[in-house]
């Protein structure tokens, strides 16, 4: 009987939630791609073409100021979107009005004109708390995703969107919570598998 409970409580089967633009994709415990471990990707595009989204848990060491010269908020932080591109610069924000934003969810926008942003950040009326900063991106090609799903690699969920902006230390963990009661026994598992 102990057996088949802890078999039950491992049992890293998928959610059966379909991806789409603005879910969240929450790592299973032992998915050990460096950039993907323990992670929480939101999802920007969702299409038969393929996937593309940003890792929201993984801050850099870095702030953009120590990229770009003249930035006008140069102590916002980086962090790593994906592995996909990693010379490129990608934002998500809060302010509805940025020419070329595209919405992801409601209060939430990816890209948008870069200089505009700038002007708004130079006259504070876009604020740190209002911008996240991302080096790549993930990206997944037609289907993909759908294989690494029937994998049990990710669980597919909702986020509130205050923590895409401001995520808590916690993210991944708070996240397996908020999946159900059944996953919780995640948290508590190693990052190593093999350190028992």
């Amino acid at each position: 009987m102990l057996m088949n409970n802890i078999i039950d409580w491992l049992n890293l089967s998928y959610n059966n939630v379909l991806p789409k633009k603005g879910k969240v994709l929450v790592s299973q415990p032992f998915l050990l791609d460096g950039c993907f471990k323990r992670s929480v990707v939101l999802l920007t595009e969702y299409s038969e073409e393929g996937t593309i989204g940003f890792v929201l848990n993984k801050p850099l060491n870095i702030t953009i100021g120590d990229m770009m010269e003249d930035f006008p908020s140069p102590e916002s932080a980086l962090s790593i979107g994906g592995s996909v591109k990693t010379d490129t610069l990608h934002y998500l924000h809060t302010m509805e009005h940025i020419p070329d934003a595209i919405e992801i969810m409601n209060g939430i926008y990816w890209g948008g004109n870069i200089e505009v942003i700038k002007k708004l950040l130079s006259l504070s009326i876009m604020k740190r708390e209002d911008i996240r900063f991302f080096l790549g991106y993930s990206g997944w090609s037609g289907g993909q995703l759908e294989d690494e799903l029937e994998n049990n690699s990710w669980l597919v969920g909702n986020i509130n969107s205050k923590y895409i902006i401001n995520p808590s230390q916690e993210m991944w963990k708070d996240s397996v919570i908020n999946m159900g009661s059944q996953y919780k026994v995640w948290t508590t598992l190693p990052e190593n598998p093999a350190f028992n």
